[in-house]
């Protein structure tokens, strides 16, 4: 008697270490009061979870973050996108 396969049917490894990865049903209680719940894959070396949400993300590039600055080591701004100069004259 054949049966159809199921998702819980296929053995998945992890991508981080290569090891086994598990089915699990994960339980999100700070999102809602209510229960809210979602399936996906834990490795059970790495402990690496994944789900449909996860790995759309990762698939996806990430979109560019204009406008943002940071500090760099030495604790000078590095802008990026639409930069001017403080004053006019200056010299980079």
């Amino acid at each position: 008697m054949s049966r159809g396969a199921t998702e819980s049917d296929f053995v998945m490894g992890c991508p981080r270490c290569h090891n086994l990865m598990v089915e699990e049903t994960f339980v999100d209680w700070e999102t809602s009061p209510s229960v809210s719940s979602f399936t996906g894959w834990r490795c059970v070396i790495c402990g690496e979870i994944l789900d449909p949400i996860i790995l759309q993300n990762r698939a996806l590039p990430p979109e560019p973050q204009y406008g943002r600055a940071r500090l760099n080591k030495g604790g000078i701004m590095v802008a990026r996108g639409d930069w001017e100069p403080p004053h006019p004259g200056f010299e980079s």
